[in-house]
C-alpha cells in the first residue's frame, strides 16, 4: 500500500519530534531547576548577609546606647556631685559653728576654757567633713570612671576637690594642734591656715584659693557633662 511508507515516515518523524520535545523540555526543566536553584542560593545568602549586616548594626547600636547611658549616668553623678560639694564646702567654711559640733575632737585633757573652745572653732570644718564622709567617698569612688569617659579634664577636676578637701582638713588639723600656750608659729602662717578652714576669712585678706580650685574644678564638670546631658541619641 502506497499510504504505509508516508504513514511510517509520519510516525517516525512525529517520534523524533517527541524525542526532540522530551529532550528540549528536559533540557529547560533542568536549566529552569538550575536557574531556580541559583536564584534560591543567591538569595539565601543575600539574605545571610543581611542578617550578618542586621546583627553587627545592632550590636553596634546596642554598644553605643550602653556607652552613652553609662557617660549620662556618670554625667549626671559628677556634675550634681560638684554642685554637693561646692554647697558642702560653703557649710564646712562659713565660720560659724553650733553648739557639740566639735565633741568628736579628743583634748589633750590638760586645755585651759579659752583653748578649748578656740581649739574646738578650728576642729568643726573636720567634723563637718567627716559627717558627710559616705558621700565623699562614694563621689570621689567615681573617678577612674569619669577619667575613662571624660578624659584627663575630669581627672583634673577630681584632683583639684581632692586637694581642696585635704587642705581644709590638714589646715584645721595643724590650727588645732598649734593652738597652745608656747607654740611658735609666725602670725602668717596662722592667718593662711585660717583662710583655708574660713572662706570669710580668706576673702577679707583676698587669697581664697580653696574656693578657687572648687569653682575651676566645677566649671570643668559644667563644661563636660552640659553637652552630655542635653543631648539625646
Amino acid at each position: 500500500m502506497d499510504w504505509v511508507g508516508p504513514a511510517v515516515t509520519a510516525a517516525v518523524v512525529s517520534g523524533i519530534i517527541s524525542i526532540v520535545s522530551l529532550f528540549i523540555g528536559r533540557s529547560t526543566t533542568l536549566i529552569t531547576h538550575r536557574q531556580k536553584l541559583d536564584a534560591d542560593r543567591q538569595l539565601a545568602e543575600r539574605k545571610v548577609e543581611a542578617d550578618i549586616a542586621l546583627a553587627r548594626a545592632k550590636f553596634e547600636y546596642d554598644r553605643e546606647q550602653a556607652i552613652f547611658k553609662r557617660k549620662f549616668e556618670l554625667a549626671e553623678h559628677m556634675l550634681s556631685d560638684a554642685y554637693q560639694l561646692r554647697s558642702l564646702m560653703e557649710y564646712v567654711r562659713n565660720g560659724f559653728s553650733f553648739s557639740g559640733e566639735a565633741t568628736s575632737r579628743v583634748s589633750d585633757g590638760a586645755e585651759r576654757e579659752e583653748i578649748k573652745r578656740l581649739r574646738d572653732s578650728y576642729f568643726v570644718p573636720q567634723a563637718r567633713l567627716q559627717a558627710e564622709n559616705k558621700f565623699l567617698s562614694n563621689m570621689l569612688a567615681r573617678r577612674t570612671a569619669c577619667h575613662a569617659h571624660f578624659g584627663l579634664e575630669a581627672d583634673k577636676a577630681f584632683e583639684l576637690f581632692h586637694q581642696s578637701l585635704h587642705q581644709t582638713r590638714v589646715a584645721s588639723q595643724l590650727l588645732v594642734e598649734w593652738t597652745a600656750p608656747g607654740e611658735d608659729v609666725d602670725k602668717e602662717t596662722m592667718n593662711n591656715l585660717k583662710a583655708d578652714i574660713w572662706k570669710g576669712y580668706a576673702e577679707h585678706k583676698g587669697k581664697d584659693n580653696i574656693g578657687r580650685k572648687i569653682e575651676e574644678a566645677v566649671g570643668i564638670c559644667e563644661k563636660l557633662c552640659q553637652p552630655v546631658l542635653g543631648s539625646s541619641v
